[in-house]
């Protein structure tokens, strides 16, 4: 009962400071959209901000605070400080000299990388060469991100979240301050420099709580550690499956990169938005969950183990899924209300809304996804999500290629969509043969109820469609509002239980 508590409570924290960081994140890309639209310019420079997010991902918040979290809680649990000290120094100081030495090679080859990540700007010369110059300025960021990260997964360990999700705010106030102050002056390098700062105020901002609890490290040479050892031999699979789940963004990008100007913007917009849901709740609920479950298989306490792994695919579902349904259907006002504003065209915004459409479709499975991967790593297995990782990224790249012909940057979209619901699906079903799901009973009695909810609510939604267009009152606001109340009300009938944990979880937050 006591970490039923906890998780609810820590799970509405951190959705509400998630909830207020996106927030400010749609307002940044609003700015963005507004003062450069779509065209050469945002394509290279979203490409540019691609390559060290990539990385992050590879050195930060996938593989290595997965790999980190584990072994941290287990010499946490013990509250022997020396140890500590010595462990977070010696991770401290790997990180540091390893991302020195990367931030310095992605300088020096950033022509090379272009090329690897954006062949078709190889015909545009304009285009290429601006992307080499942003991404120079911008690839030091992966230096002051990934050092954010490792703060964040020792904020995560003493049970701290709401705090470490408010830090994406600072990376949007630095680019949004940056892009009104100074793109009169420096166009689209008022971007690449706001990005730079805003790596700095993140880490410097997760500093001060870190402080605050009295956790200390300096500098260590000794590599030979053997919890670091443990990390990195946890890491290596751990690096490949997130490698290959990111080929999934570095393909869209290498394919968008040989169609129409602007594609690569669309699908980047568009991406952001599909992002907001899956950040406040998705992401919410695997970083929460995470701790808990791996301190239940450290235990052995098998039971509660399955039980709230259980609980977050539910509740994730019962969020995402109607997110899924709503994007698709009312993409074209959203898009249009967001973005169509300053140099932002009609058209900027059919393409970013037919490229939210198809993402859509696969919110759910991104957030399953990442959270079933969790749950390899919490039993300190990394192999099984690296092969099906490799699975998934195949069938991506042959579905990029195969539905691009067809439905150009949309085909990209609906790609990465197909792919996450085929990597979900293999983690989910390799979790049922290793015995760690057992109990099929609730997740077919919870998608049968949400998915007939789902139908219900969308021909109400098409009606109205139908009937007033894309009317902002009548098209958008009051059937956003209805879409939404007959969801809950209908699974309120119904008796979901996972309603039920959700309203419990924010009056015990409240």
């Amino acid at each position: 009962m006591k970490d039923s508590k906890k998780l609810a409570g820590n799970t509405i924290l951190f959705s509400i400071a998630t909830f207020l960081s996106r927030l400010l994140g749609l307002v940044r890309e609003v700015v963005i959209s507004t003062l450069f639209g779509l065209g050469k310019l945002t394509d290279a420079f979203f490409l540019a901000f691609t390559i060290p997010n990539l990385l992050r991902q590879l050195l930060a918040e996938g593989a290595f605070a997965n790999a980190f979290i584990p072994v941290y809680s287990e010499i946490y649990i013990k509250k022997d400080k020396k140890r500590e000290k010595e462990f977070l120094s010696v991770v401290f100081t790997f990180l540091l000299s390893i991302l020195i030495i990367i931030s310095i090679l992605g300088i020096v080859f950033a022509p090379f990388l272009i090329r690897i990540f954006a062949p078709g700007f190889v015909h545009d010369p304009s285009v290429f060469n601006e992307a080499v110059k942003l991404l120079r300025i911008i690839f030091p960021y992966i230096l002051f991100i990934s050092l954010t990260s490792f703060l964040y997964s020792i904020l995560n360990t003493y049970g701290s979240f709401f705090f470490p999700a408010l830090t994406p705010m600072w990376l949007n106030i630095s680019i949004i301050l940056f892009s009104l102050l100074f793109w009169r002056i420096y166009g689209i390098y008022a971007l690449a420099v706001g990005v730079i700062f805003g790596g700095i105020f993140q880490f410097l901002f997760l500093l001060i709580f870190v402080k605050k609890r009295h956790i200390y490290f300096s500098i260590s040479f000794n590599f030979k550690n053997p919890a670091l050892l443990m990390i990195l031999s946890l890491m290596i699979p751990a690096v490949i499956s997130v490698v290959v789940n990111q080929l999934n963004v570095v393909m869209d990008r290498v394919f968008a990169s040989f169609l129409n100007i602007g594609s690569i913007s669309a699908l980047y917009y568009a991406n952001r938005l599909m992002q907001f849901p899956l950040g406040v709740f998705g992401i919410a609920l695997s970083t929460v969950f995470f701790p808990l479950i791996s301190k239940y298989i450290s235990q052995n306490r098998k039971d509660e183990f399955e039980k709230y792994i259980s609980l977050a695919v539910r509740t994730g579902a019962l969020i995402l899924i109607p997110f899924s349904f709503y994007l698709f259907l009312f993409s074209v006002p959203i898009i249009t209300f967001i973005y169509k504003h300053g140099v932002f065209s009609t058209q900027n915004a059919y393409m970013t809304a037919w490229a939210l459409k198809y993402y859509s479709f696969g919110i759910f499975f991104y957030s399953g996804a990442n959270f079933l991967n969790r749950v390899f790593y919490s039993t300190k297995d990394s192999k099984t999500p690296m092969y099906i990782s490799i699975f998934s990224v195949t069938l991506n790249i042959i579905l990029d290629y195969l539905l691009m012909q067809i439905m150009s940057y949309r085909g990209l979209a609906l790609a990465t969509s197909l792919a996450g619901i085929f990597n979900f699906s293999l983690l989910f079903i390799f979790l049922f043969s290793k015995g760690y799901i057992n109990k099929f009973g609730d997740y077919i009695v919870s998608f049968i109820k949400i998915g007939t909810t789902c139908a219900i609510i969308t021909l109400v939604s098409v009606f109205f469609i139908r009937n007033f267009g894309f009317h902002f009152l009548y098209g958008f606001i009051i059937p956003s509002l209805l879409f939404f109340s007959l969801y809950f009300l209908i699974l309120h009938l119904l008796k979901s239980p996972e309603l039920e944990f959700l309203v419990s979880s924010i009056k015990r937050g409240v």
